[in-house]
């Protein structure tokens, strides 16, 4: 990326912001998130339905922090293409100005 003018590097950390924030939407719809509300002991039958709902509640919990971490990083790399706008404002001649 080092030969990118700081137009390109703040366009390209944008669009690697878009998709980390694509990626979290997706995941947050995924049906995966109804497994829970679906999961209790009328559906599951045997001697572990409790350990399996524990189970994947602690999983559901995993893949909610991990949405939040993909839009965390996506708003570090919006700051940082603000502060290649920033950079591009002072050396104009390289490439610089929104």
């Amino acid at each position: 990326m080092s030969t990118l003018s700081f137009d390109e590097r703040a366009r390209w950390l944008r669009v690697r912001a878009d998709h980390l924030r694509a990626l979290a939407s997706r995941l947050e719809r995924a049906s995966v998130h109804q497994l829970l509300e679906q999961s209790g002991e009328v559906t599951w039958s045997g001697p572990r339905p409790d350990a399996c709902r524990s189970a994947l509640g602690a999983h559901l919990r995993r893949l909610t922090a991990g949405i939040g971490d993909l839009r965390h990083h996506a708003t570090q790399l919006d700051d940082l293409a603000d502060d290649v706008d920033r950079q591009a404002a002072l050396y104009p001649s390289a490439g610089g100005g929104r």
